[in-house]
């Protein structure tokens, strides 16, 4: 595994995030994350794709929340 250029505190590497620049955990950087959490949520929450397997049918890749929700006949609108 090779070891970020970071800042070593009593021997253990501080890895920097990409994004901003902060330090981050060593445990979140040996799980082979390369941000740290915040600025992971913020990557997470871009993504707005989910691929759905529609019945008796093909899998679907959805982008829209709406569309998602009409895709299901069983829902109840209230």
């Amino acid at each position: 595994m090779k070891i970020p250029k970071a800042l070593a505190v009593a021997g253990i590497p501080r890895p920097e995030c990409v994004d901003c620049g902060e330090e981050y955990s060593t445990e979140r950087w040996m799980l082979e994350y390369d941000c740290c959490l915040p600025c992971g949520e913020m990557r997470a929450k871009k993504r707005t794709r989910t691929i759905v397997p529609l019945n008796k049918s093909h899998y679907f890749p959805c982008f829209d929340r709406e569309m998602l929700k009409q895709l299901n006949p069983k829902t109840i609108n209230t």
